[in-house]
């Protein structure tokens, strides 16, 4: 028992250290930020969602430490080969990880965390050597019968595209995910953050108002690739029909700068949502809208014949503004498999601040994942990605990937476990876009992790 408890106290502190060092330089990047909830399902009217640490059947927090052997193909460093060729590479190496996950529920406040961080070298490939971490936190709080508040931090950095795609590939884009990186392509270093606050007023049994605001940024390395810094606001009312049932209008508000060129766009949204708990543990969530964007860019035109003939010149730039009219959409399906498993699908149409290569666009994605520790000896999980980009403002620029992973953890015996993780991400080359990139990358290693459950590492 006495080793129990030292074991939590240890996890606790790790658990607000790990925050505390997250939390400290996100602020001074990015001020304020969204929403911890989007639309999850009805356990908080129909807002809020649980996923950032949780695994299933499991609460508390539960630490671990490893070693990988790593093979990676596919690898895309920003940089043209002796043909001309984008650069694709191939290498295997090693890598240290250590992390904490878990989750923690008090009569009037939850807390979710994952955090990881790892350092990865290559045998032969220095450039795509270094640190990859991340961390997202959940926390929200029960202030009396009528009020609620919540906060939400997302964080890390990695200079392997493929460590992000599958995080970002579907999202709630009035959550905190918002600041994620979506569907890179170059295997460089990235750095992005994202913070967030949310309130909750119920003014009756059944209704209630909230309130979120968050800030993001993103940076990359390259000397051509732009960044972003945004922000996003949404306001809704929420009527629960029933116990497990609940209705909810309002309006979002989303701002994208870019860094290294010229632009910013922003858009004004309404929306409505329904959420629904079927059979007391599946939560269904569906939301519809859409969204005015005006965006302001830099494009090539023609110069006047007249004009051209005196300048010397065929074409110039010039600003220009474009409105449009977007629309948006999101629905998620999640719960319980069995005691120990669970499962989650989701889809969503909505607006992104690009990739680095191109600016504020339409993305279209889905995906689902599942979550097995139903043997006492092993734990595994899997999922499955596909995201389409398709930029607002460059004519004719799209990327489209689709992606799996899988990861299993037997137990060894005691405190120790082995790891295994296996994925693939492809680009998918269409009329608009020749580039094709296929990638896989596999994984195996020994991980130390104290507790009952088997190790759950994805």
């Amino acid at each position: 028992m006495l080793k129990k408890n030292r074991m939590a106290f240890a996890a606790r502190s790790l658990a607000l250290l790990v925050l505390g060092c997250a939390a400290l330089p996100l602020a001074a990047q990015i001020g304020g930020g969204a929403g911890v909830g989007g639309f999850g399902g009805p356990a908080v009217l129909g807002r809020g969602s649980s996923g950032a640490g949780a695994r299933a059947g499991e609460f508390g927090f539960r630490v671990y430490a490893g070693v990988n052997y790593l093979y990676d193909t596919g690898l895309t460093g920003f940089g043209l080969d002796t043909n001309g060729n984008v650069l694709n590479s191939a290498a295997q190496g090693v890598e240290g990880v250590a992390g904490i996950y878990g989750a923690k529920r008090n009569r009037r406040s939850y807390i979710n965390l994952n955090y990881q961080a790892g350092y990865r070298q290559y045998n032969n490939l220095r450039g795509f050597n270094g640190t990859d971490q991340n961390i997202t936190l959940q926390y929200s709080k029960q202030v009396n019968a009528r009020q609620a508040v919540g906060i939400g931090v997302n964080a890390g950095t990695t200079n392997r595209a493929f460590g992000i795609g599958s995080l970002a590939g579907f999202v709630d884009p009035n959550f905190v995910g918002l600041g994620l990186p979506t569907a890179e392509v170059f295997d460089n270093r990235i750095y992005y953050g994202s913070g967030s606050v949310n309130y909750i007023w119920q003014r009756t049994a059944r209704s209630s108002v909230s309130f979120s605001g968050a800030g993001f940024a993103t940076r990359r390395t390259g000397n051509v690739l732009f960044g972003v810094n945004g922000a996003n606001a949404s306001a809704d009312y929420a009527y629960r029909l029933s116990r497990n049932q609940t209705i909810n209008i309002g309006y979002n508000f989303l701002y994208f700068n870019f860094t290294r060129g010229f632009g910013n766009s922003q858009g004004h949204g309404m929306f409505v949502g329904y959420a629904t708990k079927l059979a007391r543990k599946y939560d269904l969530s569906m939301r519809f809208g859409g969204l005015r964007m005006q965006n302001l860019f830099l494009q090539q035109v023609d110069v006047d014949p007249v004009i051209a003939a005196i300048v010397g010149i065929s074409q110039t730039t010039q600003v220009a503004n474009r409105s449009l009219y977007v629309p948006t959409g999101a629905i998620s399906f999640s719960g319980p498999v069995t005691r120990r498993s669970s499962f989650s699908v989701s889809a969503g149409l909505f607006a992104t601040p690009g990739n680095g290569v191109i600016t504020t666009s339409r993305n279209w994605n889905a995906g689902a994942s599942y979550s097995y520790t139903g043997l006492r000896r092993v734990g595994l999980s899997g999922g499955v990605f596909y995201n389409n980009i398709s930029s607002f403002t460059e004519d004719r620029r799209k990327f489209e990937t689709v992606g799996t992973y899988l990861s299993v953890a037997p137990r060894l015996t005691g405190d120790f476990h082995w790891g295994f993780n296996i994925g693939t991400r492809s680009f998918l080359s269409g009329t608009v876009n020749n580039f094709r990139r296929n990638s896989w990358f596999f994984s195996t290693g020994l991980y130390w992790s104290p507790g009952e459950l088997p190790l759950n590492v994805r």
